[in-house]
């Protein structure tokens, strides 16, 4: 698309690449956080209020300030990958990726053949609208496949997983995988798993990316390992850090005798995804 940088041209350009991860839907935040400078918007199709039209009404507002989207797709099946790359993502993530036959599936869905199997039509956003058949060359060299691994089916299949051709990157995704292994949420247990997933992943040649870490130092730890591509933000801290500054208000007030409301628990701050300071 013009005026959008493609995923690749980033990499070449810089070392790590910071993006924040959205998950509510509207257009006005896609701009919001396209405008404050990260490098990507991760956009979650998976989860929450989502529809086809409010999707791409925020990849559009990301693109008007030349910031791709790659977006997490609903599910595991061609349809669901096609339309978000048709109404304009950069690239796709494919959710829960457990077996060779998944990792298949995602990189035909999102490649044209003879390497894929996804759908042409030219009056879709991808391809600004036009009848140019000489972009279909330019959208497999340029579309960014991911695959997000977040079960201990996907662990134990991953070498076999990372051999697949056309796979571009892959997330260890540490929560769904904490929670189907019964583990505490950014536990020791479950993030052994990730960090030894990120050594696995650099030897296939692939780009680690992380989800996040627990607030930037531990963030900077992923990047240390050999992660190229961070969410460095989640609008999922937009709760705890309101209710922190809402508790901080409160509290203040209660000092200075202008209130005897008690403030709602201590002042949280901003937190990270698992609730940490």
């Amino acid at each position: 698309m013009k005026n959008v940088p493609t995923i690749r041209e980033l990499l070449a350009q810089k070392e790590v690449l910071v993006g924040a991860g959205q998950y509510i839907p509207h257009y006005d935040y896609s701009g919001l956080l396209a405008s404050a400078g990260f490098d990507f918007i991760f956009l979650d199709a998976e989860h929450g209020n989502r529809g086809i039209e409010s999707l791409a009404a925020c990849i559009n507002a990301a693109n008007v300030y030349g910031v791709p989207v790659i977006a997490r797709a609903m599910d595991k099946t061609q349809g669901d990958i096609e339309q978000l790359l048709d109404v304009g993502a950069s690239g796709v993530m494919m959710p829960a990726v457990e077996t060779v036959e998944d990792a298949e599936l995602l990189v035909r869905s999102a490649r044209f053949g003879p390497k894929g199997d996804r759908g042409w039509n030219p009056m879709t956003r991808w391809n600004d609208y036009t009848m140019s058949p000489a972009t279909i060359r330019e959208t497999d060299t340029s579309i960014f496949v991911a695959a997000l691994i977040e079960t201990p089916l996907g662990h134990e299949n991953l070498d076999d997983i990372l051999a697949v051709d056309g796979i571009d990157a892959v997330m260890a995704g540490p929560g769904d995988l904490a929670v189907k292994m019964g583990a505490p949420l950014g536990g020791p247990e479950t993030m052994e798993l990730v960090f030894n997933a990120y050594t696995k992943i650099l030897a296939a040649g692939k780009i680690a990316w992380s989800g996040g870490g627990a607030g930037a130092k531990a963030g900077a730890q992923h990047v240390s390992a050999g992660c190229r591509m961070i969410n460095g933000f989640s609008d999922g801290y937009m709760f705890p850090y309101s209710r922190g500054l809402l508790n901080e208000l409160q509290a203040e007030l209660v000092a200075q005798g202008l209130t005897s409301t008690d403030p709602a628990g201590a002042p949280m701050g901003l937190v990270d995804a698992y609730g940490r300071g």
